[in-house]
């Protein structure tokens, strides 16, 4: 038995759903360290406290320079996509366009594509 690093708040009783091609799982977790700031997951699972489920985009510089292995690479959570919500108007303040380039830039190809994944 591993222990589990969660991002999340509440219960100490935890399920993790799991895609794998057509198939999916749940995994009900106990917890060692329920936290949450994924940052704080990442630096855990990082100093090897434990396991987590994390997103690619955090972990990828990591797993790249072996700091971090993935454990079960033929699984994943569901994705999550990322939405940017702002009031309509004819135009954009220049925080705003500016922060929806910068995003789109960083997310352009996506990091977890720029080469070999370990």
């Amino acid at each position: 038995m591993h222990d589990c690093l969660i991002f999340g708040a509440g219960s100490l009783a935890v399920t993790l759903r799991l895609q794998s091609g057509g198939e999916s799982a749940q995994v009900a977790v106990t917890p060692r360290l329920l936290v949450s700031e994924m940052d704080i997951a990442h630096s855990a699972a990082a100093a090897g406290v434990g396991i987590a489920l994390l997103p690619a985009y955090l972990c990828i510089e990591d797993l790249r320079a072996r700091r971090l292995e993935r454990v079960l690479p033929d699984w994943s959570a569901p994705s999550t996509p990322v939405h940017v919500v702002y009031p309509t108007a004819r135009h954009l303040s220049a925080k705003v366009k500016t922060f929806i380039e910068h995003l789109q830039k960083q997310m352009t190809p996506p990091p977890w594509e720029l080469g070999p994944m370990p």
